[in-house]
């Protein structure tokens, strides 16, 4: 997906935005930065970032086992006591610790919002072309006035 708009009128084919979601479990704070900006991991906290910031820190995306190793890397992890063995899960304590930094996609919509009070012009290449000149008329002349509602029936026990 590219974010780069080249001018007015040039939009992307998905129209989203996606960010990351990191939670650390470890009982630490990771402190890292990308582009000037700090990232404060907080154990149990989770911190939203861009993607092309967690490709940095991260190595997201990328299967786990190399994610771990460009944590270890990244944050210190290959050091002797880091690559030991624990026998109980027959993993590297690095990659334990790794394992621990959960990454989740939020994916959010962008759509245009119109205010429903703003006059509606006819000319706008935007408006709705399934209605009519007289249906976009009358839309425009409602605007600023109250609706009326349907009769709906009473519940029970209600005063009408």
């Amino acid at each position: 997906m590219s974010d780069v708009f080249h001018g007015h009128g040039d939009y992307p084919a998905d129209p989203q935005i996606r960010r990351l979601r990191v939670i650390n479990r470890n009982d630490f704070t990771i402190r890292d930065r990308y582009d000037g900006v700090p990232y404060e991991f907080r154990p149990d906290e989770y911190v939203d970032m861009p993607l092309d910031a967690a490709a940095h820190i991260l190595g997201y995306p990328g299967e786990a086992e190399h994610r771990a190793l460009h944590m270890a890397k990244r944050w210190g992890w290959n050091r002797p006591e880091h690559v030991q063995i624990n026998p109980d899960t027959r993993k590297m304590k690095f990659q334990e610790l790794a394992e621990n930094i959960e990454v989740s996609v939020e994916t959010f919509e962008i759509r245009r919002v119109v205010d429903p009070r703003a006059p509606v012009n006819l000319d706008d290449p935007a408006a709705p072309h399934d209605l009519s000149d007289d249906e976009l008329a009358a839309a425009s002349n409602k605007l600023g006035k109250s609706r009326k509602y349907a009769n709906l029936p009473v519940p029970p026990g209600a005063k009408e």
